[in-house]
C-alpha cells in the first residue's frame, strides 16, 4: 500500500485545529478516538480488507467531517484497488473522492496558511492523482497534478525538517522523476522538476529507518524500487517484514515470489513462497491468490516439469476476473507444454482456445520441430537458473545442421547469457557477437536484447565506449517484446555513465 501513512503524521501532532471542543481534556479524548478508528481502518487497508476499511473511514468523516483524514484513507481505498486490480470505475471514484480531500484541507488552508498538516494532505492526494493519472495514459494531467503535490510537501517539511515520516513523499516524487521516460524529461524541466535518484532512495531510507508512521508506507516504495534498481537482495528485506505484520495479504508473498523466480531465476525458492500465498483466505485479494496459480504455473514449466506446470496454469484460467489476454497466453502455454509431452492433439485443443495470440496460431500451423524442442527447454533451463544446463543442451543443438537463422541466433543468445550469469564475460562477449553475425531474423527481440545484453557485457570488462555504443544501437528498435523494460534498463545504464 502505497501512500498511505505518509501524512497520517501530521494530523497526529496537531489534532486541534480540527476540532471544536474547548475543553483539553474533551479535546484528547476525542481526537484518541477518531486516531484509533483510523489506524484500524489502515491496518485493513494494508491487508485488502477494502470493505472493513471503507466502514472505519466513513465512520471517521462522519466523526469529525472537517479533518481531511477520513476523506483522504477512504480516496485511498480506490486508488489502491485501481492501482492492484485494475478496475476502470475505481479510478473515477477515486478521482471523484480525492475532490473532498482537496475540499477539506484548502478550508483548513484557509483559515491558518501554514498549516503543514493540511499542505501535507494535498501534496499526497495530488501525487496520488498524478500516479493513477499516468496509469491511464493522461500524461500532462499527471505531471501537472504531480507538480502541485511536489511544491505542497516541500512547503511542509520546510515546518518540520526532521520529519522523516514527511520525506517519504518528497523521497517518492525524487526516485519517480529521476526515472520518467527521456522523451518526456523535456517536460519535467520547464515545469520546474528536479529530480534525484539517490537522493530519493535515501530519504526512503531514512523514513523506513526513523519514521513514526510512515515506515511501512517507505519499505513498500523501496522494495518496489530495489527491483528496478536490480538490487531485488535489498527488496526482500521489507516485502518480509510487510508479509510477517500483514498476513491477510497475499500480495507481498506474490510479489516476493515474482522477484525469486523472474529477476533473480530462483524457481525451487520461488514455489516455496507461491504455495505459501495462496494459502491466505481473503476474498478482496483473490487476484493476487490467481496470479499466484500462473507464478506457480510458469516456475514449473521453468524446470521442464510440464505436468505440474499444466495443472496450475489450468487453475488460473478457471479463476475469476482473469483479463482476456493473460488467459489466451496461458492457454498457449498450456498447449505449449503438451505439445513438449508429445501430445499434438491436446496441445492444438488449448491452442485454439487462445484466442488470437500469435505464438497459439503459429502452432497451430505449425509442430514444433526437435530443434525447437531443444530451445524451448534451453530457454526453460535460463529461466530457472540452471546456467550449466544452457551450454549443455546448446552442444546438442551443435549437432543440428539444419537450424534456421532464429535458432541459431537464439542459440547463441541464450548461451551468451548463461556465461554472462556464470561471470564468464568474455565469452559472453564472443557469443552475443556470434548473434550480431546472422542476418534476417524473423523474431524481431533478438537484435534489440543482444545489443542490450552485449552493452552489459562490455561494461563487466571495463569496455564503457563500446557498452555505450551498443546500448544506443539498441534503442533504435522498437515495437518488440519486452521493449519497455529493454529500455529502461538501457536508460539507467546510460544515466550511470
Amino acid at each position: 500500500m502505497n501512500k498511505i501513512i505518509l501524512l497520517l503524521f501530521l494530523f497526529f501532532i496537531s489534532p486541534n485545529i480540527f476540532f471544536s471542543q474547548n475543553n483539553p481534556e474533551t479535546k484528547r479524548v476525542y481526537w484518541e478516538s477518531v486516531h484509533n478508528i483510523t489506524v484500524t481502518g489502515i491496518d485493513a487497508l494494508y491487508n485488502f480488507k477494502f470493505k472493513e476499511a471503507e466502514e472505519k473511514f466513513d465512520e471517521v468523516i462522519k466523526i469529525a467531517p472537517a479533518d481531511p483524514r477520513g476523506h483522504f484513507f477512504k480516496a485511498m481505498i480506490y486508488h489502491y484497488r485501481y492501482t492492484f486490480l485494475r478496475v476502470r470505475t475505481d479510478f473515477d471514484k477515486f478521482i471523484q473522492l480525492s475532490d473532498n480531500v482537496i475540499d477539506a484541507a484548502g478550508k483548513v488552508l484557509d483559515k491558518d496558511k501554514n498549516n503543514s498538516n493540511a499542505m501535507f494532505y494535498l501534496g499526497g492526494i495530488y501525487g496520488y492523482r498524478g500516479i493513477v493519472r499516468s496509469q491511464e495514459n493522461q500524461i500532462v494531467r499527471a505531471v501537472w497534478d504531480g507538480r502541485k503535490g511536489y511544491s505542497y510537501l516541500e512547503n511542509a517539511i520546510e515546518a518540520n525538517l526532521n520529519n522523516h515520516d514527511a520525506e517519504m513523499g518528497l523521497g517518492m516524487f525524487n526516485y519517480f522523476v529521476s526515472r520518467i521516460p527521456s522523451s518526456f524529461r523535456w517536460m519535467i524541466k520547464i515545469m520546474g522538476f528536479n529530480g534525484d535518484r539517490q537522493k530519493g532512495l535515501e530519504q526512503l531510507e531514512r523514513a523506513a529507518a526513523k519514521g513514526t508512521y510512515a515506515k511501512n508506507e517507505a519499505k513498500w516504495w523501496l522494495s518496489q524500487f530495489y527491483v528496478a534498481e536490480e538490487q531485488p537482495e535489498r527488496a526482500f528485506k521489507f516485502l518480509n517484514e510487510l508479509a510477517d505484520k500483514y498476513t491477510q495479504n497475499p500480495f507481498y508473498l506474490q510479489r516476493y515470489g515474482n522477484i525469486l523466480l523472474y529477476w533473480l531465476r530462483r524457481a525451487d525458492e520461488a514455489i516455496v513462497v507461491l504455495k505459501k500465498a495462496i494459502t491466505i483466505q481473503n476474498s478482496e485479494a483473490e487476484r493476487f491468490i490467481s496470479t499466484s496459480y500462473s507464478s506457480l504455473s510458469d516456475a514449473y514449466r521453468f524446470k521442464n516439469n510440464f505436468t505440474e506446470s499444466i495443472q496450475w496454469g489450468q487453475k488460473y484460467v478457471s479463476s475469476k476476473d482473469i483479463d482476456s489476454s493473460a488467459k489466451d497466453y496461458t492457454y498457449y502455454r498450456i498447449g505449449l507444454c503438451y505439445e513438449l509431452l508429445g501430445d499434438r492433439t491436446t496441445a492444438i485443443q488449448n491452442y485454439q482456445r487462445a484466442g488470437k495470440n500469435t505464438d497459439a496460431q503459429e502452432r497451430i500451423k505449425a509442430p514444433l520441430t526437435y530443434a525447437d524442442i531443444i530451445l524451448v527447454k534451453m530457454s526453460n533451463n535460463f529461466e530457472a537458473g540452471d546456467y550449466q544446463d544452457v551450454i549443455k543442451s546448446a552442444n546438442e543443438l551443435m549437432t543440428i545442421s539444419s537450424l534456421n537463422e532464429d535458432q541459431r541466433g537464439e542459440k547463441y543468445f541464450r548461451i551468451g547469457r548463461a556465461y554472462f550469469e556464470l561471470g564468464n564475460f568474455d565469452n559472453a562477449i564472443e557469443m552475443f557477437g556470434q548473434v550480431l553475425q546472422i542476418k534476417n531474423f524473423k523474431q524481431n527481440w533478438i537484435l534489440p536484447n543482444t545489443h542490450y545484453r552485449l552493452g552489459l557485457a562490455q561494461l563487466k570488462v571495463g569496455n564503457k565506449q563500446k557498452a555505450k555504443k551498443e546500448f544506443k544501437t539498441a534503442l533504435k528498435f522498437k515495437d518488440y517484446t519486452g521493449e519497455r523494460r529493454i529500455k529502461y534498463g538501457i536508460e539507467s545504464e546510460l544515466d550511470k555513465l
